[in-house]
């Protein structure tokens, strides 16, 4: 997870490869879903990053993918990013735990008026 990304220069996996040509979309064989998950989440709060948990979704029943928004206190108004994980293939809760995933990393999208 060396290598930076266009979203506050957050890491991406050295094997990330853009999804279809995005800009914020990528596919890694670096870890499974609930690998990279718990990466992110690690890091960004270590970066002083606070999770927004109305705003995050956690993956449940048929669903197979992870919201997290997380925000930080800017001059104006707080810098957000939204991290969504979600497996390559497979859509059922095993697919969680398998090798491979992509990751779509946005800032600026959920609107924000203060951070908790």
């Amino acid at each position: 997870m060396n290598r930076p990304s266009d979203t506050y220069r957050i890491p991406l996996p050295d094997d990330a490869k853009a999804h279809a040509g995005s800009s914020t979309t990528f596919d890694t064989q670096v870890g499974t879903p609930n690998d990279l998950i718990a990466f992110y989440d690690n890091y960004l709060r270590t970066a002083g990053w606070t999770l927004v948990t109305r705003l995050s979704h956690e993956p449940a029943a048929s669903e197979v993918f992870y919201k997290r928004v997380y925000c930080r206190a800017g001059a104006s108004a707080p810098d957000n990013v939204t991290v969504v994980v979600r497996p390559i293939a497979g859509s059922d809760q095993t697919a969680l735990s398998k090798l491979g995933a992509q990751i779509d990393l946005s800032g600026g999208q959920e609107s924000l008026n203060t951070c908790p």
